[in-house]
């Protein structure tokens, strides 16, 4: 029998030095789809720029890549391990940029690094140190995972990888609403409306999600505006007339609302 599948394109991205693992990635990604893709009905495919860009001439080789493969992948896979790779004009590398351009499109991006061991003698310190300056920057922006041998990797990445279609999952089915509120009050009424009734809604999710405050703090600092974020209460079976926001009742999109 046909089946609705959800397709997610999977941008394996990383400097040269690091073959063995993004054929781990390749093989995860597989071993992914023939056990939690086959009853999840989600289907993830790996894309790589050696294998999917065509050739075109007439702008910066990474901004070829970037306008054909990753404009329109869902999640990143980065993997480093000595070397940060060749500057593109834009940035230090093109992995770099392509992590970049996820961060500012809040996309999801995994990126590893290897700590498997190798020979003094075969590290570039140029590259090594602005691998390391790289890393010491990509802290202050996010959480990073490690791994120590290939087998490492290739556990962690496929946790990570159901978490994140889980993830990506549960955004497709949210509303966004920018509420305008007359005052504090009339917004944590808003969000007590909808948890009523049975509609999952809390402030700012995409802030306190990425760890850039907490909800409380969050709270706290809200002033005439909000964000609410809410599953549509049509998914779960929920009368949406029994919503006292007219918001409720609109398709899944963003939309803006005034209340209070």
């Amino acid at each position: 029998m046909p089946k609705n599948v959800t397709q997610y394109s999977v941008l394996i991205a990383s400097p040269s030095d690091v073959m063995n693992e993004r054929y781990v990635i390749q093989q995860v990604i597989q071993d992914w789809n023939a056990s939690a893709g086959q009853t999840s009905g989600v289907s993830l495919s790996p894309i790589m720029w050696e294998t999917h860009a065509t050739p075109e001439m007439g702008d910066r080789p990474q901004a070829i890549i970037n306008r054909q493969l990753v404009g329109d992948c869902d999640i990143l896979v980065g993997v480093f391990w000595t070397r940060i790779g060749s500057p593109t004009g834009v940035a230090v590398s093109g992995t770099a940029e392509e992590i970049n351009l996820f961060v500012e499109a809040q996309k999801p991006a995994l990126v590893y690094f290897s700590s498997v061991p190798i020979s003094p003698s075969e590290i570039d310190i140029e590259q090594y140190q602005k691998l390391l300056e790289f890393k010491k920057l990509a802290r202050t922006k996010g959480l990073l995972g490690e791994f120590s041998t290939l087998e490492e990797l290739g556990v962690k990445l496929h946790a990570a990888l159901t978490r994140t279609v889980d993830r990506l999952n549960m955004t497709s089915n949210v509303s966004h609403v920018e509420v305008k509120a007359k005052d504090r009050s009339s917004a944590v009424e808003a969000v007590n409306i909808m948890k009523g009734v049975g509609v999952q809604a809390d402030f700012g999710m995409k802030l306190v999600n990425a760890g850039l405050m907490t909800r409380n703090e969050l709270i706290a600092s809200l002033d005439t505006y909000v964000d609410l974020y809410f599953y549509d209460p049509r998914i779960h079976g929920l009368d949406p007339t029994r919503v006292d926001l007219e918001a409720t009742t609109a398709p899944i999109n963003t939309i803006t609302g005034e209340i209070g």
